[in-house]
């Protein structure tokens, strides 16, 4: 990240491993610079999404994931 800190597949996979530590707010955080970084790359938005639904976040949760069908 510290090479290209644009690289939205690199804040994508860091906030993957954060979810996996069990640290759900800075992978919120890290999914959001994700996505800033490359708003058309699905991937983060989608995991997003997914975490969102977990943390049952129902609302935000669908408004992310419908973002995507959006042309």
């Amino acid at each position: 990240l510290q090479l290209a800190p644009h690289y939205a597949l690199a804040r994508n996979n860091l906030a993957v491993t954060l979810v996996q530590q069990g640290r759900p707010q800075e992978a919120l955080a890290a999914f959001q610079d994700a996505i800033r970084a490359d708003p058309a790359l699905m991937v983060p938005r989608l995991n997003l999404g997914l975490l969102l639904f977990t943390q049952d976040r129902l609302q935000p949760a669908l408004r992310t994931l419908l973002h995507q069908l959006r042309p």
